[in-house]
């Protein structure tokens, strides 16, 4: 039916797509990026459809390994009560999961934000050590591990432990920091 409807549609001008599972034996089976076009004369009339298909199966097993590893990823954050950070050191914009949010004291809104709003809730005393970690992450690749206490805006203070890393190009240029962080404050 659906192949039905492919046709019927390209035969009345439009490129149809869809991906398509193609038995290949008795217990192999294989996912096609499925095409059909028509394909017109010098005067604009269809004359043919012209079906093709990529084998995907390799990119749709992937795609779905990466949903279950991105799902027990936020089990595992909610369970530990953490959150991780991806910071982009062209733009200064801060992706984050988990409860990255909430151990800063920030609302949620899921969109990115800028680092200095992280760095802005960084107790004063504890900001030169945390940027001079960030710094020697950035400059000498080494992982960081540190400790600080951030002031929520009610005036709260928690006491964070994050670990982090320079993601860097091909030529070795840092592009990002990523890494997680938890509230040790019980612990403190």
């Amino acid at each position: 039916a659906r192949l039905r409807d492919a046709l019927a549609r390209a035969a009345a001008g439009e490129t149809v797509r869809y991906d398509a599972v193609a038995a290949l034996g008795p217990e192999r089976r294989a996912v096609l990026d499925f095409r059909v076009a028509p394909l017109r004369d010098d005067a604009g009339r269809i004359t043919h459809l012209v079906p093709s298909a990529v084998d995907v199966t390799e990119r749709v097993a992937a795609e779905a390994a990466l949903r279950e590893s991105a799902t027990a990823l936020r089990a595992a954050l909610s369970a530990g009560a953490m959150g991780t950070f991806d910071l982009d050191l062209a733009t200064g914009l801060v992706r984050r999961a988990g409860r990255t949010d909430a151990l800063f004291g920030h609302e949620s809104t899921g969109e990115p934000r800028q680092a200095e709003e992280f760095f802005a809730r960084v107790h004063d005393d504890d900001a030169a050590r945390v940027q001079e970690a960030i710094r020697a992450t950035i400059e000498q690749g080494a992982e960081h591990t540190v400790e600080y206490r951030v002031v929520h805006a009610d005036g709260a203070v928690r006491h964070l432990a994050s670990r982090g890393e320079a993601v860097r190009d091909d030529a070795g240029r840092p592009l990002r920091l990523i890494g997680a962080l938890v509230d040790v404050t019980e612990r403190v």
